[in-house]
């Protein structure tokens, strides 16, 4: 609710931030524990107290939605057939499959780049058309494919 609030009102970056370190946390934890918990220590990267035994809840939503929606950026707006994407990182990244709408999926890759200020190479395919709006720190772009 964090993460989606904070992109409503433009602080995409914090979002951003927030986001990649929550993140970075869990595969810490999971790394350690080879468990996904329930909940977190707030302040250090450790479980929390344990929920249930055998339950994810939550944090299941950690590797996929904030994964792919705040730290790569991708944002779908299907009633308007548009996916946004906001890159802020610099390794090559992107997701196969992604399934836009009750029929479509999308293969998206963004290259590397040196400078977050770079423009982006995208490389997109769709089984239906759907309009790309990438951002990036030196501008924006539309790619319809």
């Amino acid at each position: 609710m964090v993460l989606k609030g904070l992109n409503l009102i433009g602080e995409d970056t914090l979002a951003h931030e927030i986001a990649l370190n929550h993140l970075e946390n869990v595969v810490h934890v999971y790394k350690d524990t080879q468990t996904v918990w329930e909940n977190y220590a707030p302040e250090s990267k450790e479980p929390g107290s344990t929920a249930k035994d055998d339950f994810v809840g939550w944090t299941g939503l950690v590797p996929i939605s904030v994964l792919f929606e705040n730290v790569f950026g991708i944002r779908p707006n299907v009633p308007k057939n548009q996916l946004i994407w906001d890159v802020r990182l610099l390794e090559r990244h992107g997701i196969k499959q992604y399934p836009f709408g009750s029929e479509n999926l999308l293969d998206l890759e963004c290259k590397a780049r040196k400078d977050p200020f770079e423009e982006v190479e995208i490389n997109a395919t769709s089984n239906q058309p759907v309009s790309l709006l990438v951002r990036w720190a030196g501008g924006e772009k539309t790619i319809n494919f």
